[in-house]
């Protein structure tokens, strides 16, 4: 008996949920033409780790459905001036996106019309489709923009994807740049990301500041790295 628990209890934490993060090319033809659709919005969830929508409507066969419509994160249409009153439940709306690979019945959202004319775009290098009046654009140049020469220590957030902080011109200290050429066999390319430069990709922002422990952890660290590398610091 305790078997047959111990069984169905490992069944049930592995079902997977209806809204779980997964690869949208898995599931959406992300590389083929954008389909059309126009009906009413039934329903908006404005939550991590995809917005979705719900529209009765009909696609381009003319079949009314009851759409299941996803786009990016909270985190990522925030970058780009939306928020959840963009649309409510009961609008009629046109949207555009990528369809599923399977279903029929579910869009990957990339733009959407409202009545008002306005078309919302949701995310980067997206082109309007209906009208010149769009609602989201990139917030994140005026963020990276290094107006006070703080450097390092500021606000951070990628502007590019991948993210180019500095393009190929690191500001990198005479014993850095001497340690990279050593490690990199002279070779004339930027150096990468590491460590926790990598995830200040994902949120909106990331400040960073400067206290004397670190300070000195920063100097040990350092120290640690030159005498293996029988550099000067």
């Amino acid at each position: 008996m305790n078997r047959i628990a111990f069984t169905l209890g490992v069944a049930v934490c592995f079902v997977p949920t209806a809204h779980a993060h997964h690869s949208t090319s898995a599931v959406y033809n992300r590389d083929g033409a954008l389909i059309e659709a126009e009906g009413v919005i039934t329903k908006v969830a404005w939550v991590n780790p995809h917005v979705r929508f719900e529209m009765r409507g009909a696609g381009a066969d003319g079949v009314e459905r009851l759409w299941k419509i996803e786009s990016n994160s909270v985190s990522i249409v925030s970058r780009f001036g939306l928020t959840a009153e963009v649309v409510a439940a009961g609008t009629r709306v046109k949207v555009a996106g990528n369809g599923g690979r399977q279903a029929n019945d579910v869009l990957f959202l990339t733009n959407m019309l409202l009545p008002s004319g306005q078309e919302i775009l949701f995310g980067a290098g997206i082109q309007p489709r209906w009208s010149q009046q769009t609602i989201g654009s990139d917030t994140r140049g005026a963020i990276t923009a290094d107006t006070q020469k703080l450097g390092i220590f500021r606000v951070w957030t990628n502007a590019t994807s991948p993210p180019a902080f500095w393009g190929n011109n690191w500001p990198l200290t005479p014993s850095a740049t001497q340690f990279w050429m050593i490690s990199s066999s002279g070779a004339d390319r930027p150096p990468k990301l590491y460590g926790t430069f990598i995830p200040m990709t994902t949120p909106l922002t990331f400040e960073l500041g400067l206290s004397a422990a670190h300070a000195a952890w920063g100097r040990k660290l350092a120290a640690g790295i030159a005498e293996r590398a029988s550099l000067p610091i």
